[in-house]
Formats: structure tokens, sequence, C-alpha cells
């Protein structure tokens, strides 16, 4: 961490997190001789489908690209609709980073995208790469 020395290490850093968050960025500041205080204000909580509901089948179609934003999301949804019923067959993949992109892997959907950093642009850029890339006329 550049110019740690500037910061007061009398005094915790306050890292407001929720219950899945990752070791990164206290195990970083840890290191730097930064002491946290963590505070979880929010819980992850996966939603249950119904049996007969695709929340995909808004338009009697499936998407072009589903995004994913974290591992959990992952899990979540690839939990309640198996790679095994072809669910995803011909749906795209995205993912926000390496570490989303690993969990999408890890359930045997390989991400035909994934961003090189984790915000909306970059996102949106590496789908936009994607077709271009592997779309015919």
């Amino acid at each position: 961490i550049r110019d740690s020395d500037k910061i007061d290490k009398k005094k915790p850093l306050l890292f407001i997190c929720g219950n899945q968050r990752r070791d990164e960025l206290p195990d970083i500041l840890k290191a730097n001789n930064i002491s946290i205080r963590e505070l979880i204000v929010y819980d992850t909580v996966p939603k249950q489908f119904k049996d007969n509901e695709n929340p995909f089948d808004q338009t009697n179609r499936n998407p072009n690209w589903v995004a994913f934003f974290s591992p959990s999301g992952v899990n979540n949804i690839v939990d309640q609709f198996p790679l095994k019923k072809n669910f995803w067959k011909g749906i795209k993949v995205a993912a926000l980073g390496s570490t989303t992109a690993n969990a999408l892997k890890q359930k045997g959907l390989a991400p035909h995208a994934v961003a090189k950093n984790p915000n909306s642009q970059s996102l949106a850029e590496c789908i936009l790469s994607y077709d271009r890339l592997n779309t015919s006329f």
C-alpha cells in the first residue's frame, strides 16, 4: 500500500462488509500493519426459485447473456439451474473479474467474457468485444 506510513495506525480502519466477503483486502491491510475493525452490515441470502420458475424467461426465450457479479451469485443460480438440464445451452456467460470467473469454472460453466476491472464499464467492454469477435454477418 502506497503511503501506508501516513496512516494513523493508532486507530483501526472500519471495514464495512457482508458476511461472504473475501479475505484479500483485510489481509493486505494487516500485512501493512493497518489494524481493522470489521463490521458486517448485510448477509447474502440466495433467492429460492419455484420448480417451474425460470427467472431468465420473461419473454418466452432465454437471454443472450447472463452476467455474474460474485461467486455467491454463481453458486445460487448454477445450483438451482444445473448444467445437465440444458438450461445454459445458447446462453453466453460473463464474469465481473477472475474470482467470479473461477467460481463459474468450478461449477463447470466456462465464461465467454471476463471483465479485466471490477466495474460496469469493463464488463460492458468485454461483452461487446466478445460479440464483435464472434459474430459473423
